[in-house]
Order: C-alpha cells, then sequence, then structure tokens
C-alpha cells in the first residue's frame, strides 16, 4: 500500500515525536510540508506560559475549536512559531506500522488560510521554511 498518498500538507497525523529537549511523546501534529524531512505543526492543549508572555510567539498561536475539527477532543491551540521535522521515512513507517492509530483528517481551507497568514508573519521561522510551508498549503 502506497502511504506516502496521505502525506498531503494539511493531514493531521497522531505520531510518535523525540523533541528536541528530551521529551518523548505521541502528539497530533499538522504536516505544513512534505518534502524528505517533513515539517509539522504541534497541536497543544495550552499555550506554555514562556510563549502566552510574549507577545511575538504568542501571536503565532492558533486557536482550535474542537466542535469545528473532528480530530480534537477538546479546544487546543495549532503552534506555529516552530516547525517540528521528522524524516519522511520516520512518518511513513510508523503510519505503516499503525495507520488507523495514526491518520487523522486534512484541515480545511479556512484552517491552510489562517495558517499561512500567520506563517508569513513569523519572526521565528527561517524565510526558507515560511516559503515551503505557504507554497504546500497553497497547493
Amino acid at each position: 500500500m502506497d502511504f506516502g498518498r496521505y502525506l498531503e500538507p494539511g493531514r493531521v497525523l497522531h505520531l510518535f515525536c523525540r523533541f528536541p529537549h528530551g521529551i518523548e511523546k505521541h502528539k497530533l501534529l499538522v504536516l505544513a510540508d512534505n518534502d524528505e524531512e517533513c515539517l509539522f505543526f504541534v497541536v497543544n492543549s495550552e499555550i506554555n506560559p514562556f510563549i502566552e508572555q510574549r507577545q511575538h510567539l504568542r501571536d503565532q498561536q492558533i486557536f482550535l475549536s474542537s466542535p469545528d475539527h473532528d480530530f480534537l477532543s477538546h479546544d487546543s491551540w495549532l503552534a506555529c512559531h516552530e516547525a517540528f521535522p521528522m524524516a519522511r521515512a520516520e512518518v511513513l513507517h510508523q503510519i505503516c506500522e499503525n495507520p488507523d492509530g495514526c491518520l487523522r483528517e486534512v484541515i480545511g481551507d479556512e484552517l491552510k488560510r489562517k495558517i499561512i497568514e500567520t506563517v508569513r508573519r513569523s519572526l521565528t521561522l527561517t524565510s526558507l521554511d515560511i516559503q515551503l510551508i505557504a507554497t504546500s498549503l497553497s497547493d
């Protein structure tokens, strides 16, 4: 089965993540770019106090209402201040191992537009990542 077809920008996935500070856990992620190194935005239950206190970071959090998104069990936030990278091969491996557990819906056009608008104003993402993400979510 070709699981690569599920890696369309805007796809929500539930994947095991190894974050830079030694934190390892399953998280809901929104695929922002699907090159050999995929870029994701992380879905969080709340905004971290560090981010809340810094307006330029706070402005890059998008509120997600659970009634508007079937993949959520409660209101959440999409953290667009940082693109979390994961090797495409690792993403595909996790999908192959547990497709029903990993694959969620594709976000709608309205949320894609909000992400693109937020990313274009980013002070924390690289100009290359901004271009890649805006292009991927526009297609």
